[in-house]
């Protein structure tokens, strides 16, 4: 909040006195008075009196920090800085004042350390309201900061001749939107102190598309309505707009054949209403969704040009984009709030036809005809003017859009320390600038939500199998030549998708897979565990009908057989699939916890995944506690 400190009458000997004094001294001065009485009379010095019969205002108190030459530069830079995209902050003008001050050498005590306070910014705002003003900024992508002067300039000889001898009525403008379920945050009045005010309303992230079109004369088209859903249904097409044509999609938005279907049903007849000679226009974003050769067939059947906007430029160049939606969506959110005040829950689709019918009739036809055409001019389209797009480049006439005398590329030709200072800021703002990064391949960690992730194993897919472990920093790598298979165990085609620790089609063996589990499942303590002691697994066979989906069994698996390191060990594992066929069943397997000093097992933050023989599996066994994740087993394996 600005501060506007007056100081009261009789506390300087300067100025004591009022305006309206001032004013009542010059009207008897006018009338006759000598002037000398009239300023004795009301305290006010000669000069004062004289300057304020003249038209003049004697400012009192110290002067500004920047006299009026300094802020004409500034205000300069700052309209240049926002023309090129970078618009400043508050922050952002008091840092550069800060720099300029510094280095003109200046010490200005009513600034800490020369950085001006935020009563400066709202003072200097004031004073210069006419060329700068406080707005929420857009943004918008590199890609659409990139159209040139150049694609403007072919666009529109492009489309002056297309164009040429067209009816305004004969040209539409399509587009489609978002209808959300969220009507937006609104402002509230709540106990001072309060942080974070909160509205209890129904709201989600889902969305309906609607395509709307419009011509040049401001009529609107039947909107087109696409649901997310697999069917349509009676109650979702009833007590819309007048005409309006529904359907519905899996992913909820317009694919090329609901985008045919919008033309077949609402462009196509519009325009055939008018005779086939004339010539009609079509005008639209060039989405790959929106262009197949069955409606370019029908565009020359009939004489209707198809003409695609620049790519992205539709929020200078399309007339829906610049002046059309966005009454359309503050209308939607009034209409949203109103629904959402007096029920519950997400919008039902029975009950969207008559909300945007309700959004529609609450626009009012006279304010979307105003708005259809204020949308073609806005755009350059009608009347064609392409001026309208080149004063918001920033390659265009700065003078068009600033009061000040001179061009604002000329002023900054000249070197100045206000020049200086805005070059030292955009560099610091350039340092910031990166490459895209190059996203690596990711895989799912299957790890219980809320769980903390203190040790993870991270594949680097652009290297011979690096696997890392994270809280120590050790790597091991291994060749893709020194895999040895698994005995009794063969790889599956059809095996899970996601990666397996003991994958037979690995190019790690399983015992340096168990060694760097054994690895990383040690924490920063070094403390031994205790070992107790149990009974040893039992050792018999295992039918086929007890082997079913989630029993938890016991395997027994000879690695390196033929060889002098052949070793037996024993795994817990829940059973996922049977494939009696095969003689194979899928087993996802345990990993022994090395957190506690029970018997507990726990399953790997990669799913280990195997298929294995039958006759691999000995003993089916229950777990005697499950605690968190933690299954606790009676039996001391083989390891």
């Amino acid at each position: 909040m600005p501060r506007n400190p007056k100081k009261k009458l009789g506390n300087r000997k300067y100025k004591d006195y009022t305006d309206e004094t001032l004013k009542i001294a010059v009207e008897e001065v006018k009338k006759g008075s000598s002037l000398r009485k009239v300023a004795e009379k009301f305290g006010i010095s000669r000069f004062a009196l004289t300057a304020a019969m003249k038209g003049k205002v004697n400012k009192c108190g110290r002067p500004p920090v920047l006299n009026s030459e300094e802020e004409r530069r500034l205000v300069e830079c700052i309209s240049m800085a926002g023309e090129w995209g970078f618009p400043l902050t508050a922050l952002d003008i008091r840092l550069i004042v800060k720099g300029y001050l510094d280095r003109c050498g200046k010490n200005e005590i009513r600034f800490k350390n020369n950085m001006p306070g935020v009563d400066f910014i709202d003072s200097f705002l004031k004073r210069n309201s006419k060329d700068l003003s406080k707005r929420l900024g857009q943004n918008i992508k590199r890609s659409q900061a990139a159209i040139s002067k150049e694609i403007v300039n072919d666009y529109f000889n492009e489309l002056g001749e297309t164009l040429k001898d067209v009816h305004i009525s004969m040209i539409v403008n399509y587009d489609e939107t978002n209808m959300t379920d969220d009507p937006g945050r609104k402002q509230v009045i709540v106990r001072r102190g309060t942080r974070h005010p909160e509205c209890i309303v129904d709201s989600s992230k889902s969305s309906t598309s609607v395509m709307f079109s419009g011509n040049a004369s401001g009529t609107l088209l039947p909107p087109y309505v696409t649901y997310k859903a697999t069917h349509l249904y009676d109650s979702w097409t009833e007590n819309g707009p007048a005409g309006t044509v529904y359907n519905r999609s899996k992913s909820g938005w317009f694919t090329l054949e609901i985008f045919e279907n919008w033309f077949q049903k609402l462009a196509l007849p519009y325009f055939k209403q008018f005779e086939t000679e004339a010539k009609k226009v079509l005008i639209g974003d060039n989405l790959s969704s929106h262009i197949s050769a069955h409606i370019i067939e029908e565009c020359k059947k009939n004489n209707i040009k198809f003409v695609l906007l620049p790519p992205n430029s539709t929020h200078f160049t399309q007339p829906l984009d610049v002046a059309f939606f966005r009454p359309l969506k503050i209308k939607w959110r009034e209409t949203l709030t109103e629904w959402k005040e007096a029920n519950r829950g997400s919008i039902p689709k029975d009950r969207f036809p008559r909300l945007l019918k309700k959004c529609l009739d609450a626009l009012g036809e006279e304010n979307i005809k105003k708005n259809l055409k204020s949308g073609f001019k806005a755009a350059g389209i009608v009347p064609l003017n392409r001026n309208e797009i080149m004063k918001r480049l920033p390659d265009g006439d700065a003078t068009a859009k600033t009061n000040c005398p001179q061009r604002v590329s000329q002023e900054l030709n000249s070197s100045n320390n206000w020049t200086d200072s805005m070059k030292d800021f955009f560099e610091e703002r350039r340092k910031s600038d990166t490459e895209p990064l190059k996203q690596r391949k990711k895989r799912k960690l299957n790890v219980p939500a809320g769980k903390g992730i203190e040790d993870t194993i991270l594949i680097n897919e652009d290297t011979d199998h690096t696997y890392t472990k994270t809280k120590e920093n050790h790597i091991k790598k291994t060749s893709k030549h020194t895999h040895k298979k698994l005995a009794n165990a063969n790889s599956s085609d059809d095996s899970d998708d996601q990666y397996s620790l003991r994958d037979s089609n690995s190019d790690m063996d399983p015992e340096t897979f168990s060694d760097l589990e054994s690895e990383m499942d040690l924490q920063d303590q070094e403390e031994e565990l205790e070992e107790a002691t149990y009974e040893e697994a039992p050792k018999k066979g295992v039918s086929k009908e007890e082997l079913k989906p989630d029993v938890y069994v016991i395997a027994e698996l000879i690695f390196n057989k033929d060889t002098k390191k052949e070793t037996t060990k024993q795994f817990y594992g829940v059973v996922l699939r049977t494939c009696f066929e095969k003689n194979e069943v899928t087993v996802k397997f345990f990993r022994r916890s090395s957190k506690s000093k029970e018997n507990d097992y726990i399953f790997p933050i990669v799913d280990d995944v195997m298929d294995i023989q039958l006759t691999d599996v000995i003993a089916i066994v229950q777990p005697s506690k499950v605690n968190r994740g933690r299954y606790t087993f009676p039996y001391e394996l083989k390891h």
